[in-house]
């Protein structure tokens, strides 16, 4: 009996039904031909499909298949397959030839590549120096960053945000403790598979490709090290405080600081005993070097 599967690639060795998916194959994963370009975030694929899901995936918001192990929902069934594979089944067969770092689609690897280590960042910040690789980031960046816009409340720690998602996330993991992300080096988790391979890559394979100029400090994302530059090299701390008269680097630091110094907030209790904590890290912190538990 014929098989669907009789046209081998002969580069990777991948089986597909048709003669014209093998040549649409070999253009895309190995010869990096993708003519269809996203008019919103500059996205390219190789298939006018892959543009048409991509748009209503991504920027639609149109997302019926969802995962049965997290909260994730995806535009495809395919899509579905790829997530489950390479989040949950750690598939990744797609290697950077720079830092190691593996992906679960060439498109990511791509996209990796272009931004990390070719620096195209096309999308710039019209109010600071920052630079984004898609549209949609930078769009985040301005509504978060300057506009202040983070109508997204934690009713918990009363900490907002600008994206609903962001919202479920932080509660998952901060509060609710969901972190089905399990380091195999060490016992530390994660809520995201992503903030799992940055500790992955940062912690156990020690890659910090991103070093100062000025000092020996070298850090695992570029966006550390441009955060260093400015709080540390070049003084900048344009977030102030309007009850006294601090400044802060960061944003986060400024709204945490007036909701535990002004606001006197520490939703994170001790069970052990009576303290109380503004941030989940200084009470897992308390927790170890006082009543020594791990």
């Amino acid at each position: 009996m014929l098989t669907k599967q009789t046209h081998q690639c002969l580069i990777c060795t991948k089986m597909l039904s048709t003669k014209g998916s093998l040549t649409r194959h070999q253009r895309a994963v190995h010869e990096n031909f993708e003519p269809f370009h996203c008019e919103i975030c500059q996205a390219s694929f190789s298939s006018r499909g892959d543009l048409k899901r991509h748009v209503a995936g991504v920027h639609d918001k149109i997302k019926p298949f969802k995962c049965s192990q997290c909260q994730t929902r995806c535009f495809s069934k395919s899509n579905l397959t790829v997530h489950v594979e390479t989040v949950h089944n750690k598939v990744k067969q797609f290697q950077c030839q720079l830092c190691a770092a593996l992906f679960g689609q060439k498109g990511s690897l791509n996209f990796h590549y272009k931004t990390v280590h070719e620096n195209l960042r096309p999308f710039h910040c019209k109010i600071c120096s920052s630079t984004f690789g898609h549209k949609n980031t930078l769009n985040i960046h301005l509504k978060t960053v300057h506009e202040n816009l983070k109508s997204f409340n934690c009713k918990v720690c009363l900490f907002s945000f600008g994206h609903k998602s962001i919202l479920k996330s932080h509660i998952k993991t901060v509060h609710e403790n969901f972190r089905p992300f399990k380091c195999e080096k060490c016992s530390l988790t994660f809520g995201s598979n992503r903030s799992l391979n940055i500790h992955f890559k940062t912690v156990h394979l020690k890659l910090k490709p991103f070093r100062c100029q000025t000092c020996s400090s070298s850090f695992g994302q570029k966006g550390h090290l441009q955060r260093h530059i400015k709080t540390v090299h070049e003084n900048q701390k344009p977030f102030n405080c309007k009850t006294c008269s601090k400044s802060f680097g960061l944003k986060n630091n400024l709204e945490c600081h007036i909701k535990t110094v002004h606001e006197n907030q520490k939703p994170f209790n001790c069970k052990t005993c009576s303290k109380s904590f503004a941030r989940k890290g200084t009470l897992e912190d308390h927790s170890k070097t006082v009543h020594k538990l791990t």
